[in-house]
């Protein structure tokens, strides 16, 4: 995985300092979501040979410290409220630091203006890389995202020098069929899937009983992941079963969908945590109902945990690692339909040992290791 994607790097361009290959890694944020989490292990496993420095449009990483101890360069380039002071400051990154041989941009709509700048600066590979199976037109902003796309696309056919999805649907949302587009799965660490603590004491934390039947969920608050759906559904779980509680890890936010009389002490919204894996152990089975993804990392780290997992028919099947832990679940079927597949999965069906899971990665395209 790792020189899949640095063996793009392979130019005439001078090296930088210490005759390394110098990358760029350019992000929206570096917090704890699914893609930061592949880019993070990329660079924790990167080869010696490869110098990398990440330039962020957001100020807020929990991951700041660790990266400069470990000789990362870690740049702001402003807010995406503020595009131009933004690409600004991007232009000023590249022309005071020494040359880089590879711009690897992660940003979703973005990508297009942060290679064609990098272009401008004779960065001589330029990587764009899709995480998403829906274009920004469809978004709720329609016009003003039809009209980004139309740009993002123009410069990519003019600057871009390697297309890069992390699906098949993400490929041919994103980047059409105009242009080759090297599909390469995100891969997930899986050494670091190691709980630092029981499933027993994170139930104690969160005051579930052992017996309960605990549904998870990991996820940004976004309109994506469908939290909306996912709330119709615990309320038909809940209703079902006193005994039913719902842990979901990510938006604090997500709290508000829940109605406290309703559902009394059962819904535990965690917020922002970097030791996930923690909490996966604690749940009996992963629910996750998003209108769109690319390849949704916390589906894979649900699986690679051993647990049953429900998701919808908008995620590509490519996420399939355990098939027996997987069900796959029209979006438009009824809320009743979701919840007893849920029960199904989560009662029904055994749970995997994490390393009899964590065996049918090993050596797959979703395995960090390969290609080291």
């Amino acid at each position: 995985m790792v020189s899949a994607i640095s063996r793009f790097g392979r130019s005439d361009r001078k090296e930088g300092p210490a005759g390394k290959i110098r990358i760029l890694e350019v992000v929206g944020r570096l917090g704890v979501g699914g893609l930061e989490a592949f880019i993070l292990a990329f660079i924790r496993r990167r080869h010696p040979e490869f110098s990398v420095d990440v330039a962020a449009c957001s100020t807020v990483s929990p991951y700041k410290e660790e990266l400069r101890a470990a000789g990362v360069g870690f740049f702001v380039c402003g807010r995406f409220s503020r595009p131009f002071r933004m690409f600004r400051a991007f232009w000023r990154l590249l022309r005071t630091q020494p040359p880089y041989d590879i711009v690897h941009s992660h940003v979703r709509g973005f990508n297009g203006v942060f290679l064609t700048i990098a272009a401008i600066q004779k960065v001589p590979v330029r990587i764009s890389h899709s995480y998403t199976n829906m274009p920004d037109a469809d978004s709720r902003w329609a016009l003003r995202a039809r009209v980004k796309v139309l740009v993002d696309r123009v410069l990519h056919n003019r600057f871009v020098t390697e297309r890069v999805a992390c699906s098949l649907s993400a490929r041919a949302e994103v980047f059409g069929d105009d242009f080759p587009v090297k599909v390469l799965h995100c891969g997930i660490d899986l050494d670091a899937l190691n709980p630092a603590t029981s499933r027993d004491s994170i139930r104690r934390e969160l005051g579930i009983e052992r017996t309960a039947f605990v549904v998870g969920h990991v996820g940004r608050f976004t309109e994506a992941k469908n939290h909306v759906f996912f709330e119709k559904i615990a309320r038909i779980l809940h209703a079902r079963s006193g005994d039913t509680h719902f842990v979901l890890v990510g938006d604090e936010a997500i709290a508000g969908l829940f109605d406290p009389v309703t559902y009394r002490d059962t819904v535990h919204v965690l917020g922002v945590k970097t030791n996930v894996v923690d909490y996966l152990q604690t749940m009996d089975v992963f629910l996750f109902p998003s209108l769109t993804e690319g390849l949704p990392m916390a589906l894979l780290e649900a699986q690679a945990m051993g647990l049953p997992c429900v998701y919808s028919d908008a995620i590509t099947e490519e996420a399939e690692v355990c098939k027996r832990l997987m069900c796959r679940i029209p979006l438009d079927a009824a809320p009743e339909r979701w919840a007893d597949a849920v029960e199904l999965m989560g009662r029904k069906t055994p749970r995997l040992d994490p390393e009899n899971a964590r065996a049918l990665f090993r050596g797959s395209s979703f395995d960090i290791e390969i290609g080291r």
